[in-house]
Formats: structure tokens, C-alpha cells, sequence
């Protein structure tokens, strides 16, 4: 991570104290399809790399304008989340983009 606290120019990272606390929120689960199946944060939606088209078109039944959207993978190395992150702003020009700090076990730690 850079001084600035972001990932690149495209994905800031973000604690989930904080984004749990908004209201217009999509959570984006750049894990794998069967770790998706398995559990996933509610509301979620499946984008990855290896079923980025067909994740694209349900991505965006969910997604409003004006909406924060929250990637998260497996881990704080894992590399996915800001990866997926990075697609949807050259892709889609979306603002709003941030990168969930710790990943999926950062969630999973706040729901005990």
C-alpha cells in the first residue's frame, strides 16, 4: 500500500467499521465460484476474473448509480479484490470503488 492509502489510482481500501456503517452498498465477492457458493457476504454478487461477462450482467441489475461498491477476496494478499476493482473503473468508469481491508476473514471476524 502506498503513503495515500490507496491500491493504485483505482481502489482505496476501506475497514468494514466503516463501510458497514453505509447505507447504498454493494459487496462484490471476487472469490471463486465455489468459496461464493459456500458462504459470501448477503447481498453479494459474484465478478471474477474467471466469470467476469456473465458476473457483469448481474453486477450491474444490482449496482445504481451513486452506489459504493465494496470488493472483497480471500485475504489482505490476496490480489483479486483490487484487481476486479481496477476492471469495473476502466471498464465502466464507476466512482466509488473501494477495496474491503483483510478481505473475507476481516468480515467474517465482525460477525461474532
Amino acid at each position: 500500500m502506498n503513503p495515500s492509502g490507496l491500491l493504485g489510482v483505482d481502489s482505496e481500501l476501506i475497514r468494514f467499521s466503516e463501510a458497514s456503517h453505509w447505507n447504498e452498498v454493494l459487496w462484490v465477492d471476487a472469490r471463486s465460484s465455489e468459496e461464493f457458493q459456500k458462504s459470501r457476504i448477503p447481498g453479494a454478487v459474484l465478478l471474477n476474473e474467471e466469470n467476469w461477462n456473465s458476473g457483469l450482467d448481474r453486477f450491474m441489475l444490482e449496482w445504481e448509480p451513486g452506489m459504493k461498491i465494496v470488493v472483497y477476496c480471500n485475504s489482505k494478499e490476496c490480489g483479486a479484490s483490487s484487481s476486479v476493482a481496477q476492471r469495473l473503473r476502466a471498464e465502466l468508469a464507476i466512482q466509488h470503488i473501494y477495496v474491503l481491508e483483510g478481505g473475507w476473514p476481516e468480515w467474517l471476524a465482525h460477525q461474532k
